[in-house]
């Protein structure tokens, strides 16, 4: 929506803003640029509960950030969260996880963006 709306070199500059974001916030973890505007966190040792809690607050300061565009413009974003987890103890497979996150993140995004959704192991369904 931003490169359709502001242009490509303000998306780029967007995306370069909320990786800086990333970092700061998930640096500890594994953080990837997955595809797109799209990225994936790997985050070992928390439970869902904890990792939830983590990328809600993230999802809540990333909305009030302003990202400065070029030409000293500005605009503000949201981000939308897929989350897959597994527990401690629960069998998991990165590709079945992906999967899993990616279906959580098109279900926020289908009900109404700036959202963290996560998938629903039971229901196969976010």
């Amino acid at each position: 929506q931003i490169n359709d709306e502001y242009g490509h070199d303000a998306g780029d500059a967007v995306l370069k803003q909320f990786a800086v974001y990333l970092q700061d916030t998930f640096g500890r973890f594994l953080v990837a640029r997955y595809g797109g505007e799209e990225f994936a966190l790997i985050l070992p040792g928390l439970g869902s509960d904890k990792a939830f809690g983590l990328l809600d607050g993230f999802r809540q300061y990333v909305a009030e950030q302003i990202f400065i565009l070029q030409d000293d413009d500005y605009l503000r974003a949201t981000v939308s969260i897929g989350l897959s987890a597994s527990d401690i103890g629960q069998p998991s497979n990165l590709n079945n996880m992906l999967q899993q996150a990616d279906l959580a993140l098109y279900a926020a995004k289908e009900n109404g963006r700036n959202l963290l959704m996560s998938h629903d192991p039971e229901s196969d369904q976010a």
